[in-house]
């Protein structure tokens, strides 16, 4: 009879020391551990709960270690960024500080030289302050704020013009009988009125410095006054002290173009011909990189780091940057549809689409986050506060819902596609088919919306449409809260 070798009796003594203790810890041996079982001996199911907590630990090393792979830089953000404070230093290096004041205007007194009296008269000018700390509404007019009448023809404007057109055919050119020779276009009431009357010469031909009759000069020139293009026949004094542009080679203001005054763009050296060519569409873009003032680029910069940086790691600076220039445009689209006469600036509407890729992210990635529910509720109450911050009268309202429907939009369009864009496993390419679904029900839709808005933007000037709108942009908790002058310059 054979014997039996040491090392195989060793290995069944070892086989049955395994079968003990596994049957009396009820625990599982499985394959690949130290023990030299075969997988098929006292094999025993685990339990549920814990098959689950090992899935879970297998899926979140799985998660770190792609999201690892797929860290990108933040160049986009920090190029944004720099290129917000360089324009906003630019902003207060060449421009003088507006009041800071929560009142929405003051008024200033100044008294100024009269045609046809010996007296001076009394004028009164409004000032726009600016809580923000910087620049007032027509410095921003002229950097690129978003501000409809430089960017489409207005109907109102045209007609206004018009009217005050009709109503100089009236006036004509008037001597004073004082001896300085001086001339200006009244009406012929007024010329009988000056003490000592005057002499009226005819039209407009004749109130001319060639003229010999009038060669103490022709004090009265068009003034072009405040962001409505609105004129009027005034000294230089007067209108120096009003802010206005004199123009002092024409004598009525039917001949100069007063929108063309505001809407000159420094950065541009750009102007607009007439109120039927204002086409300065650029706005929608360059005010998204200009701020009101030093609170303002503080608390948008504050949000836009901590947003902004967090998402573009993830997602690549391509995505992010189509999602916040499409953001911000389409929030200036839709503030000029319900909000035409106000001048915005900021990148709010940007941020905001932002905040509503947050939430597609947080929908694509509900199983691979720990308490998504807790996030879901932090992000209702980010944007709910961001929105309730936008019913104040001293921001666009309008321009945040925009953008954060835009970037909600967009977002679908972006975020699956680069978070599924190498699928690893059978339940990846499950969501990669649910991607290009998403796609065609996104992409449609956001052109539809933006090919919309467009065209209620530049075809559609009555605002009337929606009577309870307004409310969006401001909600009036208390008496006059959103009286006119508070909403005239709005950051976003």
């Amino acid at each position: 009879m054979s014997e039996s070798h040491p090392l195989i009796e060793s290995d069944k003594a070892q086989i049955r020391r395994n079968r003990r203790a596994a049957a009396a810890e009820d625990t599982t041996v499985f394959a690949g551990s130290d023990s030299p079982v075969p997988p098929a001996l006292g094999k025993r199911k685990q339990p549920r709960r814990q098959r689950r907590d090992v899935a879970a630990d297998r899926s979140s090393t799985t998660t770190k270690i792609t999201r690892r792979r797929d860290t990108f830089r933040p160049y986009f953000i920090v190029v944004v960024t720099l290129l917000q404070v360089g324009l906003f230093i630019y902003e207060m290096v060449t421009s003088d500080l507006a009041p800071i004041s929560f009142t929405p205007k003051t008024g200033e007194l100044a008294s100024v030289p009269s045609f046809g009296s010996s007296q001076n008269i009394t004028v009164e000018k409004n000032v726009t302050s600016n809580w923000f700390i910087g620049p007032d509404p027509t410095y921003l007019v002229h950097t690129g704020a978003k501000f409809t009448l430089c960017m489409r023809e207005d109907t109102g404007l045209v007609l206004r013009l018009l009217a005050d057109g009709e109503k100089e055919k009236t006036l004509r050119c008037c001597q004073l009988k004082d001896g300085s020779n001086t001339c200006g276009m009244v009406t012929p009431q007024q010329c009988e009125d000056f003490s000592p009357s005057g002499e009226i010469l005819g039209g407009a031909s004749q109130c001319s410095d060639i003229n010999p009759v009038c060669s103490g000069g022709i004090p009265l020139r068009p003034c072009c006054i405040g962001l409505d293009a609105g004129c009027r026949l005034t000294s230089k004094a007067e209108c120096d002290f009003l802010v206005g542009y004199w123009h002092e080679d024409q004598v009525l203001c039917r001949d100069v173009n007063c929108l063309g005054d505001i809407c000159k763009v420094s950065a541009f050296k750009d102007t607009v011909d007439s109120p039927q060519e204002a086409d300065q569409w650029y706005r929608l873009i360059v005010a998204i990189f200009l701020h009101t003032g030093v609170v303002h680029i503080v608390l948008v910069l504050i949000f836009q780091l901590w947003l902004g940086i967090t998402l573009e790691r993830q997602y690549g600076w391509l995505a992010v940057g189509i999602i916040y220039l499409t953001s911000g445009i389409g929030g200036y689209v839709i503030s000029g549809i319900f909000d035409p006469d106000a001048q915005s600036v900021g990148a709010s509407g940007a941020l905001l689409g932002l905040l509503g890729m947050k939430f597609v992210n947080l929908f694509m990635s509900w199983s691979e986050e720990k308490n998504p529910c807790c996030q879901l509720i932090n992000l209702f109450f980010d944007t709910a506060l961001a929105l309730a911050i936008g019913t104040t009268p001293y921001v666009d309202n309008f321009a945040h819902v925009g953008g954060f429907v835009f970037g909600l939009l967009t977002s679908f369009l972006f975020v699956p596609f680069v978070k599924y864009r190498r699928p690893q496993n059978a339940r990846k390419q499950r969501s990669c088919a649910c991607v290009f679904c998403l796609i065609f029900i996104f992409l449609p839709l956001l052109f539809c919306l933006f090919f919309m808005s467009f065209v209620i933007f530049y075809h559609t000037q009555n605002t009337d449409f929606c009577s309870w709108c307004h409310y969006i942009n401001c909600v009036p908790y208390v008496t006059n809260f959103c009286e006119e002058g508070f909403t005239s310059l709005v950051p976003t």
